[in-house]
């Protein structure tokens, strides 16, 4: 077992063929560089290099796949090697790297983005901050698994080009549109532009689920959701539960609207689920208001809930009470207007 290589002998291993070796040297090496590397020069680093390169050649998979594993975190791990690791033909062993090593460029990600596979790509999908010029050629290979997987991975950056590929796609894709219906960050742009490209998944899902439901009826709540977070403003980008909420309800997910109102505002889901359901749009103002919603969302909630354009004169009178609201004390705000409501229905 080797215990220790010095700089002459790295030299020596990097100018000869230990074939038979090559595992256990590899092995060991890897494990001396990882407790040496606070200590090394970029002469020794560089040096690694290109030992790790001679003995990676022609090695047992699981000897690379250990290797990548290892390097993959390091900020300080020898380059040229990473680089060889990240292109393997395995997308085993290339994975650990593309998803987690930080010395892989732009131009080392839309290389291996463009030219090796579809497994390759779904593991540099899962990459924390790919930027749009990675994220566009993913997108355009218009593989499955690895748009299911970019779409989970919340740090990825789409551009609106990206945004509109995955429109087309999720049109035509239903597990493709799932998996974006369940993504919390992205614009308020793309949410508008998949949930309109979507529109007939979502129908034709929602139709099969509810097969008594009328179909006008189901087009138009999926088209006043769209229609309600089109109409946001941009600056709202950045309060996504808000425009989560109003997206949900606008698709009928009443469920999920009463549970992110409710923890919003700190109120029990059953009043907020009753809030929801009387005639009257008092309730739902004193819960938005709780909930801490901005103007132009509890505008988009109304107009889903009125049916009514956002720009609807109709709007302006509940808009109005909405400002004046001081919900100090919203949960016995609510159980006053629930009660006087149940009052008059009573008559």
């Amino acid at each position: 077992m080797i215990q220790s290589l010095s700089l002459s002998g790295l030299e020596d291993l990097a100018a000869g063929d230990y074939s038979p070796r090559r595992d256990a040297i590899l092995s060991t090496l890897t494990d001396q560089y990882l407790e040496l590397e606070p200590r090394l020069s970029d002469r020794h680093i560089e040096l690694y290099d290109n030992v790790f390169q001679v003995l990676v050649r022609g090695i047992e998979l699981h000897a690379r796949l250990a290797l990548a594993e290892k390097l993959a975190p390091m900020k300080r791990a020898p380059r040229e090697i990473v680089r060889d690791l990240a292109n393997d033909d395995y997308a085993i062993v290339a994975s650990p790297i593309l998803r987690h090593s930080p010395l892989l460029d732009e131009a080392d990600l839309v290389g291996i983005a463009t030219r090796k596979s579809e497994a390759h790509r779904a593991a540099l999908a899962q990459r924390p901050n790919l930027n749009t010029a990675v994220t566009d050629v993913l997108v355009d290979k218009r593989e499955q698994s690895v748009l299911v997987a970019l779409i989970g991975n919340d740090t990825a950056k789409l551009s609106s080009a990206g945004a509109t590929t995955l429109t087309d796609i999720a049109s035509q894709n239903a597990v493709v549109a799932q998996s974006l219906a369940s993504r919390l960050q992205l614009p308020a742009t793309a949410v508008t532009q998949i949930l309109t490209a979507a529109r007939a998944v979502v129908v034709n899902t929602l139709s099969h689920a509810e097969p008594d439901a009328r179909a006008s009826e189901i087009t138009g709540a999926v088209r006043r959701g769209v229609e309600a977070v089109g109409a946001l403003p941009e600056t709202m980008s950045d309060d996504v539960n808000e425009q989560q909420i109003v997206t949900l309800y606008g698709l009928g997910q009443i469920e999920d609207v009463v549970l992110g109102l409710a923890h919003r505002a700190e109120l029990e889901p059953a009043i907020v689920r009753r809030a929801l359901e009387v005639p009257c749009t008092d309730a739902l103002l004193i819960v938005m208001k709780a909930a801490g919603f901005e103007r132009q969302h509890a505008q988009g909630m109304l107009s889903v809930r009125m049916s009514v354009a956002l720009n609807s004169p109709a709007l302006l009178e509940p808009l109005g009470q909405y400002d004046r609201i001081n919900a100090a004390d919203p949960a016995r705000m609510l159980v006053f207007v629930l009660s006087r409501h149940v009052a008059a229905t009573a008559h």
